[in-house]
């Protein structure tokens, strides 16, 4: 048994909690329904690398122990200094299982391009929603960081503010009709 004294004020860590909660999770992730974040760990930008004439992707995963209603995700343009990617060239899209729903392990692996009015109880009683921000990044966009946010709002709960931040290589990719070959590459 561990005990800590002086505990008054100390957030627990061993339970999802009741509010709507956002944590980070890498790309290479599988999300399930048995994850939860850190609430003792601050929430970071969402971060996403890319050549110019790309499409590149970051994720931030939600949860909460009941249902997720109402969910709708806006995103702010990205700048850098005068240089803008407008809130137009990011999309927002939502994972769900594939496969069985009832088990915790079950990764949530399917994007869907719209959110579901509703997104249910799974195994392990919570509701996670790993969502996925996409910027096609312009041709012509200077390199370097740009930043934003993405508001994450749910129906009966705070909306949630979270960082994004791209960072434009600096070269560009061909255009896809112009691909020989198709190679999925991850920045590791």
């Amino acid at each position: 048994k561990l005990m800590a004294g002086g505990s008054a004020g100390l957030i627990p860590n061993a339970s999802r909690p009741k509010e709507l909660q956002a944590w980070n999770s890498d790309l290479l992730t599988a999300d399930t329904y048995g994850d939860r974040g850190d609430r003792c760990e601050p929430l970071r930008p969402v971060t996403i690398k890319g050549p110019r004439n790309s499409w590149s992707s970051g994720k931030v995963v939600i949860g909460s122990t009941k249902a997720i209603e109402g969910l709708k995700v806006t995103c702010s343009d990205l700048k850098q200094g005068a240089a803008t990617i407008p809130a137009s060239q990011i999309r927002a899209r939502y994972a769900i299982p594939f496969g069985d729903k009832n088990r915790t392990d079950t990764p949530l692996d399917t994007l869907l391009e719209t959110p579901l009015e509703s997104f249910a109880v799974g195994a392990g009683g919570g509701t996670v929603v790993p969502i996925w921000l996409t910027v096609k990044v312009p041709v012509n966009a200077k390199p370097g960081i740009y930043t934003g946010q993405a508001m994450i709002e749910a129906a009966g709960e705070e909306a949630l503010t979270v960082p994004v931040n791209l960072e434009v290589a600096d070269f560009a990719v061909p255009d896809t009709h112009d691909y020989t070959t198709w190679m999925e590459l991850m920045q590791s």
